[in-house]
């Protein structure tokens, strides 16, 4: 089996980029893996019942897929992920509400669970600022909530359908002596209704001096 890493890359409003990614474990090949990915990533926005498009400004894009696969290399005495082939997509994806979105340093948190318990059990991905007026006092309406939820699991499980398995993959030697590479399977998700900020959103925007 092959890791990989499956990503979504799109820009907000002011064309600030965003982008969340997922662990990813097949046999497939990176092109096999990115078609199905590219396919699915699409359909969790599109999706006529649950499709993220309807909960983000239509300033908001998604314009790319991507897949790297990954190799464990060993470095002097470190072990590290390291990309070894690439495949990606573009796509035209936009949202369809025509309101306001939240400041662009705004997020929806969507956690990743695995049947591993504590820290190391648990993952998360971060969707773009959203519509403002599905947010009241910071909190998303659980319909909304609910509708990203419905999305995520559905790209999980048809990934998974397809022999993509959905995996949280260790970065870095733990601290419990859990080693570069290893993986956990993503069994649920579950949207945070508390709108979280990414402060790296904001950090990497260039200063502008009046």
């Amino acid at each position: 089996m092959t890791l990989y890493r499956c990503s979504a890359h799109g820009d907000s409003p002011s064309g600030r980029p965003w982008s969340f990614s997922f662990g990813v474990l097949s046999s497939a090949s990176v092109a096999t893996v990115e078609a199905a990915w590219s396919s699915e990533l699409s359909a969790a926005w599109t999706d006529g019942t649950h499709g993220l498009e309807t909960l983000f400004p239509t300033g908001v894009t998604v314009t790319l897929a991507r897949t790297d696969q990954l190799a464990v290399v060993h470095i002097g005495a470190v072990d590290k992920l390291r990309v070894t082939g690439v495949a990606d997509d573009v796509l035209t994806l936009a949202g369809t509400s025509t309101a306001a979105g939240l400041p662009e340093q705004n997020a929806v948190l969507v956690s990743l669970r695995t049947l591993t318990p504590g820290r190391e059990g648990r993952g998360r991905i971060r969707l773009p600022a959203p519509d403002e007026t599905i947010v009241t006092a910071g909190e998303l309406g659980l319909t909304q909530a609910t509708r990203v939820s419905t999305a995520i699991e559905a790209l999980r499980a048809s990934m998974g359908a397809a022999g993509h398995s959905i995996v949280l993959i260790t970065g870095k030697l733990t601290t419990l002596g859990t080693p570069v590479g290893a993986t956990r399977v993503v069994t649920s998700v579950e949207t945070d209704r508390i709108i979280r900020t990414v402060r790296m959103r904001n950090k990497s925007r260039t200063a502008i001096y009046a």
